[in-house]
């Protein structure tokens, strides 16, 4: 066997064992917010979340529960987006414009919580608050896509990958002020490959985990006057990898890799909220700011070491540097209850693109997001059955189209001589909550 056909055997089977049952999918949680109410706001809740979606936007905002409650609800997330890059012929030298829809399907979203007063005793009142939110896609735990630099993706659409998040907070409340911490759970993949491609009599062997990364989540929220409430949070970068060190021989040379990368990565963010509840209508807004300026792509680096230590690399692929830079994006929305039990709600979104002009090898798409959002909510509380809320929203948002241009020579690219795309998405769900 030549060394070249041993390097292609070893290579393929990493990368059937690493990237096998790989999806590309987009995560809505981080682009549109959690709950029926609060999307169909424009996805405020910094200072207005007032159920278990807190843990997720505020963990101070918890405080604001008035009861035991608990739900679930469903989201279906479509988007339509469009890459216009180039195909190379090498033969005839020629680069020929190319147009592609990219992922271009639906996907299912389920999440469910809870949240409850913490009894302090009979005369203490109310001020410790508990609140618990899950979030996951409707077919699978954890989904993970790593592509090539160069492939023409939306990095913030396709590979904010699906994946199970918990969002897991306390809050203390006294008086008019409230504070609160959490953690933000998501799932890491670790493996092992061993296998001997000149041996067949030995058995190869493939061991997965699946583990968990903590982040922290910290809020603040005041209440200086009935019906005003003011909220900051602070939200710690969220990042889940998969590392898949494989052992191979082949002949009597043996082979020691590892395949690792960065699947999945959430920025640093802040906060700042205020909220307005008057007795038949309520307001909200919300400016988060966000610390892309850290992003790391999810394309898989391979590793070679000289021994099976793994102390010492021989050779090392290079996951290239993003280029993405911080972000703001703006939220507002509003409430009108014509009757006390039903409440029509309507929002506008708009965040800011970190990504930076394309003129180098990578080829990321996607502008500035415009969204617009409304929504129904119906109490039964309010007509005297008991504590049952339904909420159901729709939400259409524009990724603004961008073209840019490479600034050097690389006709095998496909992003040569400009690459650009641009599209929109939308995105529905509904929920029901029951209260005691």
């Amino acid at each position: 066997m030549s060394a070249s056909s041993s390097r292609f055997g070893i290579l393929a089977a990493v990368a059937v064992v690493s990237l096998a049952s790989i999806q590309a999918s987009g995560n809505p949680l981080d682009m549109f917010g959690a709950g029926a109410a609060n999307i169909a706001m424009g996805g405020t809740g910094t200072a207005t979340a007032d159920s278990y979606e807190a843990a997720y936007y505020n963990p101070a905002a918890l405080g604001l529960a008035e009861r035991v409650e608990f739900g679930a609800g469903a989201s279906v997330y479509r988007p339509w987006l469009e890459a216009r890059f180039n195909s190379y012929d090498p033969v005839g030298k020629v680069t020929s414009p190319v147009s592609g829809r990219r992922f271009d399907r639906a996907q299912a979203f389920l999440d469910a919580g809870v949240v409850a007063p913490i009894p302090l005793g009979k005369d203490l009142g109310r001020h410790l608050f508990f609140g618990l939110h899950v979030y996951s896609p409707a077919d699978v735990v954890y989904s993970v896509v790593a592509r090539e630099a160069t492939e023409p993706a939306f990095p913030l659409y396709e590979d904010r990958n699906r994946r199970l998040v918990l969002n897991a907070a306390l809050s203390g409340r006294y008086k008019w002020l409230m504070f609160g911490l959490g953690i933000s759970v998501l799932p890491t993949v670790r493996g092992t490959v061993r296998m001997d491609l000149a041996d067949t009599s030995l058995q190869d062997y493939l061991g997965i985990d699946v583990g968990f990364a903590v982040s922290p989540n910290a809020g603040l929220l005041f209440e200086p006057i009935d019906g005003l409430t003011l909220g900051i949070a602070y939200r710690a970068a969220g990042k889940t990898r998969i590392e898949l060190p494989v052992d191979a021989a082949v002949t009597e040379v043996p082979v020691f890799l590892t395949v690792n990368a960065a699947t999945f990565w959430t920025p640093h963010q802040v906060s700042f909220g205020i909220g307005w509840k008057g007795k038949n209508y309520r307001v909200a807004g919300d400016v988060v700011f966000s610390m892309f300026s850290g992003f790391q792509m999810a394309s898989p680096n391979l590793n070679l070491f000289k021994d099976s230590g793994r102390d010492q690399v021989s050779s090392s692929g290079t996951v290239v540097d993003a280029g993405f830079r911080d972000t703001a994006s703006v939220r507002l929305g509003g409430e009108f209850r014509p009757i006390k039990p039903v409440a029509l709600r309507a929002g506008f979104s708009w965040t800011q693109s970190p990504l930076s002009a394309q003129s180098g090898i990578t080829n990321m798409l996607g502008g500035d997001q415009f969204g617009g959002s409304f929504g129904i909510g119906f109490d039964a509380a309010e007509v005297g059955g008991p504590h049952i809320k339904v909420d159901a929203y729709f939400m259409a948002a524009a990724v603004i189209d961008n073209t840019d241009s490479k600034l050097e020579l690389m006709p095998s690219n496909p992003g040569y001589p400009s690459i650009g795309g641009g599209g929109w998405f939308l995105n529905s769900g509904l929920s029901i909550r029951f209260g005691f």
